[in-house]
Formats: structure tokens, C-alpha cells, sequence
């Protein structure tokens, strides 16, 4: 049986990488200086959001799944975005930074959330 303080670890481990990400994705316009506003405004407005809903669960609401999803909702509109918003040709570094990361985000995202939703401890009696 998993017991939860190992979901925690696996939990906060993946937070931490999802935060990592978000840090990333809010700092790569400025590091690669983005030309494109909807470059721009995607990294820093989504970059934040991914940062802080993954800091909040970093920093102890390993119960709350639903952060996760929220987290993985906003990873996948970063994937999405550079062909949603047209930016894929004209900002390669925007592209790649978005789909690489976010979806390392996605994943961390996913791998938290599927680690919360695990059915509790069973002791026996």
C-alpha cells in the first residue's frame, strides 16, 4: 500500500518541477526578447498562473487535486497557443519554449494530481 507520506514527496516533487516551468515560461520572453504580443502576454500572464497554482501546492495544499488540473489546463493553453495565436513561425523560441515546457508542465501536473486522487491509506486494524 502507498502510504501518503511517499504521495506527498511525489506530490511536491512534481509541484516543484511545474513551478520550475512557470518561472521558466514567465522569464523566457524577456531572456529571448519576444517581438510578438501574443508571445509575450501567453509567457508572462500563463508562466505566473502555472507558477502559482504549482507554488501552491509546493508549499502544502498536497490534498488539493483540483490545483493540478487547473495547472494542467493552463499548460496545455501554453502548448496550444503558439498555433492557436499564430506565433509559430514568426517566434521559433516562443514555439518551442511553450510546447516544451508547458508540456513538461503537463506532465508534472498530471503526475501530482494522479498522485493525490489515489484512494487513502488503508491500516489494518
Amino acid at each position: 500500500m502507498v502510504h501518503f507520506a511517499h504521495r506527498r514527496d511525489q506530490i511536491f516533487t512534481a509541484s516543484l518541477a511545474s513551478l520550475l516551468c512557470g518561472i521558466w515560461i514567465f522569464f523566457a520572453p524577456v531572456a529571448f526578447h519576444y517581438q510578438r504580443v501574443s508571445a509575450l502576454a501567453v509567457g508572462l500572464v500563463f508562466g505566473a498562473l502555472i507558477g502559482l497554482v504549482a507554488g501552491v501546492r509546493v508549499f502544502g495544499a498536497f490534498r488539493a487535486s483540483w490545483l493540478s488540473w487547473l495547472g494542467l489546463l493552463f499548460s496545455l493553453w501554453v502548448m496550444a497557443s503558439p498555433f492557436v495565436l499564430r506565433f509559430w513561425n514568426r517566434a521559433t523560441y516562443a514555439m518551442w519554449t511553450d510546447v516544451v515546457i508547458g508540456g513538461l508542465a503537463a506532465v508534472c501536473f498530471i503526475w501530482a494530481g494522479l498522485a493525490t486522487d489515489l484512494p487513502p491509506d488503508e491500516t489494518p486494524a
